[in-house]
């Protein structure tokens, strides 16, 4: 009778959760993308997903169909037998009448099961679902299972829990004896079955098995292990008396209660105590089938060995391994450590170090304190001593007072006109300095007027292009100067100002405006010192000349792009244009001309990295520290 209630209840929530998948698209596929080629896959889930295990099943595979792309994707339905709730499965026609009725208009491509119950089911109903492949995923061979239809690929966890059993010897090589508690419902009953199939094999490791218990029992016979045992917990959801639990808050407190180290086979349990072990994750079993969904038999593992692999690792508490002196060099290779806190010292070091110097220092401070008031008193004694003869030659002293304070005022007197001297000389220093600065930009601007007039009257085309590339680096040099002495010879150069009077000057020399040609700036506001603005000045103005120069060939018209940005800590310059872009097999080093080696000069004085592209243009990247690496070394 309880068996039928069961049934009519969860027949009831599947009826709901049918209206709710019918009016929604599937997980992973959008309503447009229902198209004929999308796989149709349901996935046969034992529990609900307010259990960690589903839940991390189903988070890891959302994130295995999250990484297809949206017309590969399947049409997935989903179905949870809530068994840690209902139990048992219960009557197989109700169940195959439900599926049948449900998928009636459902050409499935596969069904996939991930755990006993889900397994039982499917096995025990070989007729259902004709046409479909059938993927049964970790399970525990048992009586409860059906034979199925011959068709399945199968995946059990037969040999990797003989795996996570003969591990514990090997990290405790003491351990004569594994207590194995389980319960016993369908999942714990196919365990059991299972590890005693199992025995034989662990030579000279003992099993037991605890299967009916209270939980206070359980907790009681834990504590007084001898120290030869470990406990093997498999999660537990039902006492001896039907009872409901809750496998994670057991497991918590089987950890803490026992007297011996508690290990596992599921990741869903770490985090509470327990040790750890080889265990099956969630994650990895969850990302399996979502592929298995999406690709069928090209996703599935060739042999059992490849099933653990894909979803079985070595996984540790930290705390727990601290607690029960396990050390980490006989973790086996590749295993994986959770919830490793820093010890007292990694945590607290800065300010233990800190709090050391403080001490230090006071200290310090305290001797010299005390050292101080030693002299002080010692001060004190000798100035009384002395008190009375110096009564006897005050008169005397007076007169010698007054001569020092006639020096003494004559010597302020001249300190005063010193100090004078000194402000009037650094405002004539300061003045010869921007005379300086405004005599050498006078002078640039002279020799940019003397290159150009010799680039206009030569003869030669490779001269007058030697002139106008010569013009254009004096001028990048000239723009400098201007934007010194506008602001009056700061320390830090602003970048915006001076790149656009680079970019502006090698646009004049070469006629951009009359050759249809339009150029764009985009700079951060970014300041550098001279010497390093120097240097990207003359590597903007070469590569915005070889852009006028030859990217528009026969006077097309179009656009060249100057950017500087700064991002994680460097400077990105690009210049880049939509002409015609770089010949195939360009390279920097083997160019005729001085451009780009001078590029390539400056760009490893500023410890850059210089690369180039040609794609709908040419397009040339520097990227340089954002700090002067001479002067930060």
């Amino acid at each position: 009778m309880k068996d039928r209630v069961a049934i009519a209840s969860v027949l009831a929530s599947f009826a709901l959760s049918a209206l709710v998948v019918a009016a929604q698209p599937a997980v992973g596929q959008p309503a447009a993308a229902r198209g004929s080629g999308s796989r149709h896959v349901l996935v046969l889930y034992s529990y609900s997903r307010l259990l960690p295990w589903e839940d991390r099943v189903m988070r890891g595979m959302d994130a295995a169909l999250g990484a297809i792309a949206l017309n590969r994707r399947p049409f997935l339905y989903e179905e949870s037998l809530d068994a840690g709730r209902v139990g048992t499965i219960g009557d197989l026609d109700a169940w195959r009448r439900y599926f049948e009725e449900k998928y009636r208009d459902v050409r499935l491509d596969a069904v996939i099961t991930e755990s006993q119950q889900a397994a039982s089911l499917l096995l025990s109903l070989p007729e259902l679902f004709p046409g479909a492949e059938r993927y049964v995923l970790h399970y525990a061979e048992g009586s409860s299972l059906g034979g199925g239809n011959g068709a399945e690929r199968r995946f059990s966890s037969s040999e990797d829990m003989e795996r996570a059993l003969r591990l514990i010897p090997t990290l405790r090589p003491g351990t004569r004896r594994v207590v194995v508690v389980t319960d016993r419902t369908v999942n714990g009953m196919a365990r059991v079955e299972q590890i005693a199939q199992l025995a034989d094999r662990l030579e000279g490791l003992g099993i037991d098995i605890w299967d009916t218990f209270t939980e206070e029992e359980l907790l009681s016979r834990a504590a007084d292990l001898p120290k030869d045992t470990a406990v093997m917990y498999l999660p537990v959801q039902r006492d001896r008396n039907g009872g409901r639990l809750v496998p994670g808050v057991v497991g918590e407190r089987l950890a803490a209660a026992a007297s011996v180290p508690v290990f596992t086979h599921f990741d869903s349990l770490l985090g509470s105590g327990i040790v750890g072990g080889y265990l099956v994750s969630g994650d990895l079993l969850g990302r399996l089938m979502g592929e298995i969904a999406a690709r069928g038999d090209m996703a599935v593992p060739v042999s059992q060995a490849g099933y653990a692999e894909a979803t079985m690792g070595y996984y540790f508490d930290a705390r727990a391994l601290a607690r029960w002196g396990i050390g980490r060099e006989s973790l086996p290779q590749g295993s994986v450590i959770l919830y490793d806190e820093k010890s007292f010292w990694d945590r607290y070091w800065y300010a233990l170090v800190i709090g050391a110097a403080v001490f230090a220092l006071e200290s310090l401070l305290i001797l010299a304190l005390v050292r101080s008031s030693s002299q002080r008193a010692k001060a004190m004694r000798a100035l009384a001593v002395e008190r009375s003869r110096l009564e006897l030659t005050v008169q005397a002293r007076t007169a010698d007072l007054s001569a020092a304070n006639d020096d003494l005022v004559r010597e302020i007197g001249d300190r005063e006109r010193a100090e004078s001297k000194a402000v009037a000389m650094a405002a004539e220093k300061a003045m010869l300095l921007r005379e300086l600065q405004h005599r050498v930009k006078n002078s640039l601007t002279i020799i940019v007027s003397l290159i150009g007039l010799e680039s206009s009257k030569s003869g030669s085309a490779e001269l007058r292009e030697s002139l106008e590339s010569l013009e254009s680096r004096v001028s990048a040099l000239a723009a400098l100067y201007d934007i010194l002495y506008d602001t009056g010879g700061i320390e830090r150069l602003p970048l915006a100002a001076y790149l656009d009077r680079v970019v502006d000057a090698a646009a004049e020399s070469l006629g951009a405006d009359e050759k249809g040609i339009s150029l764009t700036r985009d700079i951060a506001p970014i300041a550098m010192d001279m010497k390093r603005a120097v240097s990207l000045g003359l590597i903007v103005n070469e590569l915005v000349t070889d852009c006028l120069k030859y990217a528009f060939p026969g006077g097309a018209r179009g656009t060249v792009r100057v950017s500087l940005r700064a991002e994680a800590g460097r400077y990105l310059l690009v210049v880049e244009d939509d002409g015609v872009g770089l010949p195939e097999g360009f390279d920097p080093d083997s160019v005729d001309g001085f451009g780009f080696k001078l590029v390539g000069m400056l760009a490893r004085q500023l410890h850059g990295e210089f690369s180039w592209s040609s794609r709908d243009g040419s397009r040339f990247s520097l990227s340089i520290p954002a700090e002067d690496q001479a002067s930060s070394g």
